[in-house]
């Protein structure tokens, strides 16, 4: 019995890829930090024991470098650049709260 299958390719976004500066676990909120050399952050979450899931994406800016990133006891993240800047981040609006230097 011959049987047929059809493929349709979409693209939704064009991807840029750009490396990766740094990573940073929380292993309390099970939640991974990815900050590219483009200045986004993805935020990834494991969910069930079986998966890894895009769970937030903070768009680039150029005025922010991430050199590192750090989750505070309390939950949230922080990330330092070069220059001294010190950003945080709300992950659930997946947006900057506060910017220093």
């Amino acid at each position: 019995m011959p049987s047929e299958c059809r493929v349709h390719r979409y693209g939704v976004y064009d991807v840029q890829p750009s490396a990766v500066t740094c990573i940073r676990y929380n292993g309390e909120l099970g939640c991974l930090a990815v900050a590219r050399v483009n200045g986004s952050i993805e935020i990834w979450k494991y969910f069930e024991n079986r998966c890894w899931d895009q769970f937030g994406f903070i768009p680039a800016d150029e005025e922010r470098p991430i050199d590192t990133l750090e989750w505070t006891k309390y939950g949230k993240l922080i990330s330092s650049g070069i220059d001294g800047s010190i950003t945080q981040y709300d992950i659930d609006k997946a947006m900057v709260i506060h910017t220093v230097g």
